[in-house]
Parts: C-alpha cells; structure tokens; sequence
C-alpha cells in the first residue's frame, strides 16, 4: 500500500494560450521533505495553487491523505500548513495577535500554542511589535509559526527561507529537518540549492510546465559536483530536448 500524502496525477494547467503545468504527476510520501525545483516561469506556483485549491486545473486531479482537492472540495486541506511568499497579514496587529486572529475559528489553538509556536520561529521577542515595523525575514518567520498553528501534517512552502539572513536560514533548515524527522511531510519550493541540498531527501525539476526528474538528493550528488551543478545540467538537457523537438 503506497504511503503517499500528496499525489499528483496528470496535472495541466494553461492560461490562455499559456501552457503553465503540463501532465505533472508525482507522489510525496509520508514524513518526507521533498523540494520542488525549476527556473522562474517553471510552473511551480500555479502547482502549489493547485495543491491548495486555489485554482480549477484544466485536466488531472490531486490527492491530498487519498482525498481529492478542488476550490470545491477542500477539506483535506484542513491538515495541510501553507506559505505563500509573500505571507500577508494584518499590518497594524502584532505578530502574536495576527497569530490570534487565524486562530479565532479553532478553539483547540491555545494561547500558550501561540506562544510556542513564536518560541519555535524566534520571534518572541518581537511578538507584540505591529507587524507593519517587521522586516521581510521575521514576516517569514511569522508566516512559519502561522502554518505550524494547527499542527498539520503536510507543510507546503513556496521559498520559506525568502528575506532571512544566514543565521535564520540555518535555524529554518534546522526547523523543517526536525518537523519531517518527527513524521510531517513537507513540500518545499525554492530557488536556494544550497539549503534544499542539505534538508530534503528527494527532488523534482520542473521546466516549462513538464515534471523532467525525480531523484534523491543523495543520488544526484553521486554524478554531479553538487545539487546546483545537477539543476543547472538537467536544465540545459531540458533546453537541448526541446530545441531538438523543435528542429
């Protein structure tokens, strides 16, 4: 029996005459980080929209604990944390009663949750400053400890470490690896190789809206120098198929 929490069949999604995602299928299974890679224009943003319900593909289907997602259907999403960059929240509340007020609807999130979940992303400190004076790094932060509120078991994240300095990047690594060492999956999309190679256990590379390869991180550094050297590689064998295609 597949232990997949999110699957993702025969994906397309177009915009227009625009061809965002095209036939995308993947699984990622339970408890493990798994990064979603691509150059700008990828489609790896209209992919984690639909993962979130926020948009009707044109064809395929997702899965999120076996259930499927749509606009319409989204109550799987109940379990699943999520950041967008960038995070929006209230400007003129603090970073602790924005945290308040996404828990208004949950009476199981207590006060003290709130507290340790700014505790967790380092942000007590700066808990009842208005977010409005909160630099881009601790909006990340906070954009965090808001997906982590409710515990859920699937975490998708586009660029969670967006605006933070080496310091907090090493405490966002350090964070993710701890959350899918104690069983959360994680679906991370980022443009910094360097942090995705050290935390997430396998791949995917996106290009012009088609899935190319799916590997382990371990696997890829086996042939190539690093896992740059590896996406920088696979792109250009993307670039030169598709010239080839096209001759």
């Amino acid at each position: 029996m597949s232990n997949a929490i999110l699957q993702i069949q025969g994906l397309r999604k177009s915009f227009g005459n625009t061809i965002a995602v095209d036939d995308l299928s993947l699984e990622v299974n339970e408890g493990e980080l798994f990064g979603f890679l691509g150059p700008n224009g990828a489609g790896k943003t209209t992919t984690i929209r639909a993962i979130l319900g926020l948009l009707h593909p044109n064809s395929g289907e997702i899965r999120i604990f076996g259930q499927k997602v749509t606009p319409n259907h989204t109550r799987p999403l109940c379990q699943v944390g999520a950041l967008l960059t960038p995070p929006g929240f209230l400007p003129y509340l603090s970073g602790y009663n924005n945290l308040r007020w996404l828990a208004k609807n949950n009476t199981t999130i207590s006060k003290s949750e709130i507290w340790e979940m700014l505790e967790l992303v380092h942000l007590q400190k700066a808990a009842k400053r208005p977010v409005r004076t909160y630099s881009l790094g601790m909006k990340q932060r906070l954009g965090i400890a808001a997906a982590l509120l409710h515990h859920p078991k699937l975490l998708v994240l586009d660029e969670p470490t967006n605006g933070l300095d080496p310091i907090g990047m090493a405490e966002m690594r350090q964070l993710l690896r701890d959350l899918a060492d104690q069983g959360t999956t994680i679906f991370l999309s980022s443009h910094l190789l360097h942090e995705v190679e050290q935390i997430c256990d396998r791949v995917g590379f996106l290009f012009q809206g088609h899935l190319t390869t799916v590997r382990s991180v371990n696997e890829l550094k086996k042939s190539h120098q690093d896992l740059e050297d590896a996406f920088l590689s696979l792109i250009q064998e993307a670039e030169n198929a598709q010239d080839y295609e096209h001759a």
